[in-house]
């Protein structure tokens, strides 16, 4: 039975499977938010396993490269966007 706020009436005798009804469906609404927020913290620890990982520890490309770039530029590039890539894929 679904909680009824007008339950008991005002003057109406002590019924206890009522009562007991009543303290029943308070405590369905208090459990039922208890089972959600659960469920969300099991969802939020698989958070970071679907996340790539961070790439805080690359330094920012200081290189200046010439226009076409010449053939020692480009590994230092080629090893850098590798690095990136590598450390977003994660673990």
């Amino acid at each position: 039975m679904p909680f009824d706020s007008t339950l008991p009436v005002n003057g109406s005798p002590v019924v206890a499977a009522e009562l007991r009804s009543q303290f029943n469906a308070l405590k369905d609404l208090i459990d039922a938010p208890a089972a959600q927020i659960v469920a969300l913290q099991n969802q939020m620890s698989a958070l970071p396993t679907q996340f790539p990982a961070r790439v805080d520890n690359l330094d920012p490309l200081q290189q200046m490269t010439s226009d076409p770039p010449t053939q020692a530029e480009v590994p230092v590039i080629a090893n850098t966007v590798d690095a990136i890539i590598t450390g977003l894929q994660g673990p």
